[in-house]
């Protein structure tokens, strides 16, 4: 059974979910960044054949096995490719570890033990978080390359009180090692205040059209517009009793003005 909170976490721990949360600081950038290179490099394998060095006469090709797709933005959901989002997560719900998993939520792999995802993601209508599956384009098929975790502890960010949407984040401390491949791999965290960027892809299985309660057993991808905070604070009305202050600073807001794109249920604690 995993634990929310649990009362005796490590200073490691402790300093890891500060770090994680607040990138911004200059420790956390340079930890970031050599994550990003060294979680790079799994996606290169040795293809036998040898090469001339003017270092050493012969040496190894790396090959990558990274699945680099040359398609334009796309208009709308669309299925995603097998070893696209390497990093993506989806997180299983059930009254015990047996039991069989409701796929409700999503998140991100950012090391070989921890998932971020978001903090209301704790609970749900069919039991707590129990498991976390890494690898899966299909939640209807059991490829080899599929890896399953049992989750040992969930912890949310102190600042987070339910209802609020605030602070809303979380880490899962899995209870054994991921093993790094083609298809599970970390994703590299943010490490600059101000986005260099005006589009971002969502991914998830959560609903696929409004109204429909069911959820996608296929991972999907969409394209959104960051959207800057004061724009956004007026197209949107939010409810006073969950984000009575609007959108703050440590916040980002993407969507589709034109409509027709966006997130849903199922989609909460994924990564953008």
């Amino acid at each position: 059974m995993y634990k929310i909170f649990p009362n005796k976490l490590s200073e490691r721990w402790k300093h890891l979910f500060v770090g994680l949360c607040w990138v911004i600081s200059v420790k956390s950038q340079t930890i970031a960044r050599q994550k990003c290179e060294e979680y790079s490099r799994a996606v290169y394998e040795e293809d036998g054949d040898k090469i001339f060095s003017l270092r050493s006469l012969i040496k190894n090709h790396p090959i990558s096995t990274c699945a680099l797709y040359e398609n334009p933005l796309i208009v709308g959901g669309t299925p995603a490719r097998s070893r696209e989002f390497p990093h993506m997560a989806v997180i299983g719900f059930a009254p015990t570890e047996d039991s069989e998993m409701d796929w409700l939520c999503g998140g991100s792999l950012i090391s070989d033990q921890h998932v971020l995802t978001a903090a209301h993601c704790s609970i749900s209508h069919s039991g707590p978080p129990q498991k976390v599956r890494l690898g899966s384009v299909s939640l209807h098929n059991n490829d080899d390359f599929v890896q399953d975790f049992i989750i040992d502890y969930f912890v949310n960010h102190p600042e987070y009180k339910r209802p609020m949407k605030y602070h809303d984040i979380a880490i899962m401390f899995l209870k054994k090692f991921v093993t790094f491949t083609a298809f599970v791999r970390p994703a590299c965290l943010n490490t600059v205040e101000k986005l260099p960027f005006t589009e971002a892809r969502a991914t998830g299985f959560g609903l696929t059209t409004h109204g429909n309660q069911s959820a996608s057993s296929v991972l999907m991808k969409v394209d959104l517009d960051i959207i800057p905070n004061e724009n956004c604070t007026s197209y949107l009305k939010f409810r006073k009793h969950v984000m009575p202050r609007n959108l703050i600073n440590e916040m980002m807001c993407a969507g589709y003005l034109k409509g027709g794109r966006d997130t849903c249920q199922g989609d909460s604690g994924g990564p953008l």
